[in-house]
C-alpha cells in the first residue's frame, strides 16, 4: 500500500505523515531542500487553572433555568455572566518547528519521486540530476522513540541541517556532531504567552563525511551516506525537570539508537508496525476506480491513528491526530481533544479493526483526568451529581470547566459504562 507522487509538497496538506505516538512529522520532499514539520504530542500552551469554575455558578445556573421556563431570556443572559467559566490560560497544542536538510546538488533535479509506504511506515524521496542521485528514507520509530532520516548519495556531496522553531521562543545550538534544539509552547491567543510546555530536542549525525558547524546549522561535507537521529522530550508531566535533564533524555535516546545502528532501528520499527499491517483487510466488490481506492483509504485512516496514538502515549490524539498545521491553534478553535465528535472519530477504527491497544491513552485520560475534573464541574458549576464534560478539552488547563466555548452541548454521564471490555465508572462522585 503506497501513496506515490511525482512532485514535492507545496503545502502542509500535501506533505506525507509519519508518527510514533510521541513524535509527529510531515515530510514535504522539496526538490533540493527537505522540509519536515515536527510536532510532539504533549507540546501544549497554557497551564492548570484553579479558578475556571466561577464562585456562585451553580446558583446562577438554577436561576437561568427558572428564567428560561418563564420565557425571561434577558434574565437568562444576565445570569449567564455569573455562570460561564473563566477561560484565561486555557492553551492549545502547537507545532514544534521545522527540520531542514539542504542538498548542495549544483544542478536542477531531472528525476523525482516521493511516497509513503504504509506497511513499513516510511517516507522515501528520490532526487536525481545529471551528476548525482540522492535517496532519502524517513521513519519514526516507536520502539526507539526517534525519528530516523537515512540519506544515500551516488557521489560525494555537501548538505546542511538546521532547525527553526515555530515562534521566537525557541532556537538551536549546533555542535560538530549534532544539534541541540529547544522550544516553548507560548502563544497569546489562548493564553498569556508566558506559560506552556518546554521542549528539548537532540539531533545526532552519523556519516562518512566531514562535519562542521556554525550558528546557522550543521554542515556535512563530502559525504555519501548520512543517518540523522532526532528525539524530543518535554516537561509536560514534570515541571521540575531542568532543560539540561530533558536534553539528556532526548540525547540518550539518540545515542541508544546510534549504538544499535540504523539497520537494527529499522528492523525494530518494521517489526513494531506489523501490529498495524497484519490481521485486518478490507475487501470491496467492484472494479471501478473508486472501489479500488476504498481499501487504501481505509488502511490510511488506520495508519493515521496508529501514528498518532500508541499504548504509552501520554495523551490521546488531538484534533489533528499528532500533527499540527499551525492553523487550528491560531483561530478561535483550539487544537486539542474535541469531545463533541472529533475524538470519537479519531478512535473509531481502533476496536473493530484490531488496534484496540492504540486507545489505551484515551481510556487513561478519561479515567484519570476527564472524570475527576468533570465531577468538579458538575458540582461547582451546576450543583448536580455525576460527571459533566464540555465539548472541548485542553491538556494543561482546568479543562473540564465551563467556558464561553463549552457552555453548550454538555454531556452528563452517570452510573457506569463498558468500553472495550474495560469498566469505566461514571459514578456519583461522592455527592
Amino acid at each position: 500500500m503506497r501513496l506515490v507522487y511525482e512532485k514535492p509538497a507545496l503545502r502542509w496538506g500535501e506533505a506525507l505523515p509519519l508518527g510514533n505516538g510521541q513524535i509527529g512529522a510531515m515530510v514535504y520532499g522539496g526538490a533540493d531542500c527537505e522540509e519536515i514539520d515536527l510536532t510532539e504530542h504533549t507540546f501544549y500552551s497554557g497551564e492548570v487553572e484553579k479558578t475556571a469554575n466561577r464562585e456562585g455558578a451553580a446558583e446562577a445556573f438554577q436561576k437561568m433555568r427558572k428564567a428560561e421556563q418563564t420565557g425571561d431570556y434577558d434574565q437568562v443572559h444576565r445570569e449567564a455572566k455569573q455562570f460561564i467559566g473563566r477561560r484565561e490560560n486555557y492553551g492549545t497544542h502547537l507545532p514544534t518547528g521545522k527540520l531542514y536538510i539542504k542538498y548542495q546538488m549544483g544542478e536542477a533535479v531531472q528525476e523525482y519521486e516521493r511516497g509513503l509506504e504504509l506497511e513499513t511506515g516510511k517516507v522515501w524521496v528520490l532526487r536525481k540530476s545529471d551528476k548525482v542521485r540522492i535517496f532519502e528514507e524517513i521513519r519514526t520509530s516507536h520502539p526507539d522513540k526517534v525519528l530516523l532520516v537515512s540519506v544515500e548519495c551516488s557521489g560525494k556531496m555537501d548538505l546542511k541541517l538546521w532547525f527553526e522553531p515555530y515562534n521566537q521562543e525557541g532556537g538551536m545550538e549546533p555542535t560538530e556532531v549534532g544539534i541541540r534544539f529547544f522550544a516553548d509552547a507560548f502563544e497569546m491567543l489562548h493564553c498569556d504567552q508566558k506559560c506552556g510546555v518546554h521542549l528539548e530536542g537532540a539531533l545526532k549525525v552519523v556519516t562518512d563525511g566531514e562535519t562542521e558547524s556554525d550558528e546557522s546549522g550543521l554542515w556535512i561535507r563530502k559525504c555519501t551516506n548520512v543517518q540523522i537521529y532526532l528525539a524530543m522530550e518535554t516537561d509536560f508531566e514534570n515541571k521540575d525537570l531542568s532543560d539540561r535533564c530533558m536534553h539528556q533524555i532526548a540525547f540518550a535516546r539518540c545515542i541508544s539508537a546510534v549504538q544499535k545502528g540504523a539497520a537494527e532501528v529499522i528492523r525494530r520499527h518494521e517489526e513494531d508496525i506489523k501490529q498495524f499491517t497484519e490481521g485486518t483487510r478490507l475487501e470491496i466488490e467492484g472494479t471501478d476506480s473508486v472501489s479500488e481506492k476504498i481499501p487504501l483509504m481505509f488502511q490510511y485512516g488506520r495508519y493515521l491513528l496508529f501514528c498518532s496514538s500508541r499504548e504509552d502515549s501520554k495523551l490521546p490524539a488531538h484534533l489533528q491526530g499528532i500533527w499540527n498545521d499551525n492553523v487550528a491553534c491560531r483561530i478561535g478553535w483550539t487544537c486539542d481533544m474535541h469531545l463533541d465528535i472529533n475524538t470519537q472519530m479519531n478512535y473509531w477504527p481502533a476496536e473493530f479493526s484490531g488496534m484496540g491497544f492504540v486507545a489505551e491513552p484515551l481510556y487513561r485520560w478519561i479515567e484519570e483526568k476527564l472524570i475527576p475534573e468533570g465531577r468538579k464541574t458538575a458540582r461547582l458549576s451546576y450543583g448536580i451529581c455525576g460527571t459533566l464534560l464540555g465539548f472541548s478539552d485542553c491538556a494543561l488547563s482546568d479543562r473540564r470547566s465551563m467556558d464561553p466555548d463549552t457552555s453548550m452541548g454538555t454531556l452528563s454521564l452517570h452510573q457506569g459504562s463498558e468500553i472495550s471490555g474495560r469498566s469505566i465508572s461514571f459514578d456519583r462522585g461522592g455527592c
